[in-house]
């Protein structure tokens, strides 16, 4: 399974999942769950998607950055620097190595062999009202799901409703409630302990996509003109073909634009440091008033934009500056 299956049979599950949870929900007479699965079904319609890579990449890169990503969370309070107000993120998981933390008795008679993770995670509205106690005004929703693959099918990976606080030792994720969502996790201590552990892992990855140690990179694949003319009429993009974020470090994107650009051409994008320029003798005039250099700004070099294999790449310069001025980070 590729990248553009996972996410297209991803989305078809969680899609499919969540319908089903609205109508257990009113079954059951559960206003809560009513509203909280409604939001999360449109918040899966609206995400923007992010390819982590591989898990194992992920978690290195977390484990390097930890004190960066806590010092983030405090300068945010009790707001996650979130570029979007809801991500879809998906990741490769090497199957020979164990995504769930729970022992082997919560999923009786069951080898999970997992190969894709996913999680979504949004921002509830400001006026949400969780069952749980949060003293913040920003609420967030994580779902998480995995695909197993010795019986080739997506399962939810538990979730829940949470907040971000402000303690003594530093900031915190608080479980507000965790999700009434069928899983094949038996016992509700597991179940807690997989919601917190797909919260934990989405808040580290989510403020992992706003720090300027990796590079973002838009990558949009080609449409066909039946489904050109269908978008152009207003209707939604193929999962398989949704516009998508990659996070990649400087040499992953130096491997991927020289498959295109070859070894002749622009570098790839990177950013050239301000400095200060010394000024040749001849300048005279500037010289005479006292001037013998001058700054030269930032700027980014190389090409930020290639196609390969049917598909448009697009560097985004500054995605994270931006994301973090706007939350004073």
């Amino acid at each position: 399974m590729n990248v553009d299956d996972a996410v297209e049979s991803s989305f078809a599950f969680a899609r499919k999942k969540f319908r089903q949870s609205v109508a257990e929900s009113v079954a059951k007479g559960d206003p809560y769950g009513i509203l909280l699965f409604t939001h999360l079904a449109k918040a899966l319609e609206q995400a923007s998607v992010f390819y982590l890579g591989d898990i194992s990449d992920l978690s290195d890169c977390v484990s390097r950055l930890k004190d960066d990503l806590n010092a983030d969370l405090k300068a945010c309070r009790n707001k996650l620097l979130m570029p979007y107000p809801s991500i879809f993120m998906i990741g490769r998981q090497d199957p020979s190595q164990k995504l769930l933390s729970a022992p082997e008795e919560a999923y009786p008679g069951k080898v999970v062999i997992a190969s894709w993770a996913v999680t979504l995670v949004t921002l509830l509205p400001d006026d949400w009202r969780s069952p749980g106690k949060s003293e913040s005004r920003y609420n967030y929703a994580a779902v998480g799901m995995m695909y197993d693959t010795e019986h080739k099918n997506w399962d939810t990976h538990q979730g829940g409703t949470f907040c971000l606080t402000q303690e003594d030792d530093g900031p915190h994720i608080q479980m507000l409630t965790r999700l009434g969502i069928h899983t094949n996790i038996v016992g509700d201590q597991y179940s807690e302990h997989q919601a917190k552990v797909v919260m934990t892992n989405s808040v580290s990855a989510v403020m992992l996509i706003s720090h300027p140690f990796n590079y973002i990179v838009r990558e949009t694949p080609a449409l066909t003109p039946k489904e050109t003319r269908r978008i152009a009429k207003g209707k939604t993009y193929p999962d398989r073909k949704r516009p998508r974020y990659r996070i990649v470090d400087h040499d992953v994107l130096v491997h991927l634009s020289q498959g295109i650009l070859g070894t002749h051409e622009s570098p790839v994008p990177h950013k050239r440091r301000g400095h200060w320029r010394r000024l040749s003798d001849r300048c005279v005039h500037a010289k005479d008033r006292g001037v013998d250099r001058v700054p030269v700004r930032d700027a980014w070099v190389g090409d930020a934009e290639f196609e390969v294999d049917g598909k448009r790449y697009q560097v985004l310069l500054d995605f994270q500056s931006k994301v973090r001025s706007q939350q004073g980070v």
